[in-house]
């Protein structure tokens, strides 16, 4: 699935149930926050998007698929929000999306997958894909 024929990716609402799992965006840069939002619903995915880990939680009891962070967020960072999202929703699919070197990692799960910026949005929709096919 998401490819056709000729292995064109296909978006997301051509082969997925309705309604569209619902990815969590959380990017404290509003420029690209905004451009990964538009990337995401053209792909046709439900997006809700906040820019810090403190405005995150509100979705807490949202049916939330996926949660896409920065790691590096004022306040609540994306490693702690993503343990409250986790200890809530076990089953949640988290992506990182990170600008810090990879030294600054270490406290990043050993499974954490992480998408280094800058990144093409093409590149972020290809993992938001596989990662909401990944067990199902």
């Amino acid at each position: 699935p998401g490819a056709d024929a000729a292995g064109l990716a296909r978006p997301a609402s051509e082969y997925l149930p309705t309604p569209p799992p619902c990815v969590l965006l959380v990017e404290d840069d509003a420029e690209l926050r905004t451009l990964l939002v538009e990337e995401l619903e053209s792909d046709g995915w439900t997006v809700m998007s906040e820019r810090s880990g403190e405005g995150a939680l509100r979705h807490l009891e949202h049916a939330v698929d996926l949660l896409v962070t920065d790691v590096q967020l004022p306040g609540i960072d994306g490693v702690e929000l993503a343990a409250l999202f986790s200890e809530r929703r076990p089953e949640l699919k988290v992506v990182f999306i990170t600008g810090a070197p990879a030294e600054g990692l270490r406290h990043l799960p050993d499974s954490a997958l992480v998408v280094p910026k800058p990144f093409p949005a093409r590149d972020l929709l290809a993992v938001v894909r596989a990662e909401l096919h990944r067990g199902t």
